[in-house]
C-alpha cells in the first residue's frame, strides 16, 4: 500500500497490521500516519486471478486502540471499475460463507 497526496512524487509504503474489507471501502491498521483526504493506492492479492489495484480516499484516521503507536485508517474506493467491484464482492461472499461454515462446525464439535 502506498499513501499519496495529489502532486506528491514519492509515496510512502504502508504495511497494514489488520485489514477490514468491504465492497465499498477498506479499514486497516498501520504504524504510518496518513491524513484525511489523502489517497491510498492498494494492491489486493485475491485468489483466482491477478491482484486488484484500487485507490482509496481516506475519510477517517484515529489512534489504534490495540497499538498505541499506530493508526486506524478508513476510506472508500474511488474510481473502482464495475468488474473489479464484482470480483471483490464474489471474494467477500466466499470468505463469509467459509467463515460461517467453520463457525458452525466448531459449534457442532463443541456440543459433541
Amino acid at each position: 500500500m502506498a499513501c499519496v497526496r495529489e502532486g506528491e512524487a514519492d509515496p510512502r509504503t504502508l504495511t497494514p497490521a489488520r485489514l477490514n474489507l468491504s465492497a465499498n471501502g477498506i479499514r486497516f491498521s498501520t504504524a504510518h500516519f496518513c491524513r484525511v483526504g489523502n489517497r491510498v493506492d492498494v494492491l489486493l492479492g485475491l485468489p483466482g486471478g491477478a491482484p486488484i489495484r484500487v485507490t482509496v480516499l481516506v475519510s477517517q484516521l484515529r489512534p489504534d486502540d490495540q497499538d498505541d503507536t499506530g493508526y486506524v485508517v478508513s476510506g472508500h474506493f474511488i474510481g473502482l471499475p464495475r468488474r473489479t467491484q464484482e470480483r471483490l464482492i464474489q471474494f467477500l461472499l466466499r470468505a463469509q460463507a467459509s467463515h460461517l461454515k467453520q463457525t458452525h462446525e466448531e459449534r457442532s464439535d463443541a456440543k459433541g
